[in-house]
């Protein structure tokens, strides 16, 4: 994260971002058994819809993964089953 990016987070960057050392990155929670994902993600898990809550002044890194894209896909293919794992933990605690 940059700090541009901290910036555009404005008031939510102490609630999403954390500091090792001189850098910054999102917050990762833990969601349950081991699982995290992204502070800002927020996973429904009635339709299984997930969604940023920080989607209009997300970092740049987030910016640059267009939905759907070739890095998208990527992305998707090397951490495929984590959505839907969580999911799943998510449907059995609720």
């Amino acid at each position: 994260m940059t700090g541009d990016d901290y910036e555009r987070l404005g008031d939510a960057a102490e609630a999403y971002v954390v500091f090792l050392g001189n850098e910054a990155f999102m917050r990762l929670e833990p969601i349950v058994s081991g699982l995290h994902c992204c502070a800002a993600l927020r996973i429904d898990p009635v339709d299984g819809s997930f969604g940023c809550v920080v989607y209009e002044r997300r970092p740049t890194v987030c910016r640059e993964l267009e939905r759907a894209g070739p890095a998208c896909d990527g992305e998707r293919w090397t951490k495929g089953e984590r959505p839907k794992r969580t999911l799943a933990v998510l449907r059995t605690t609720s």
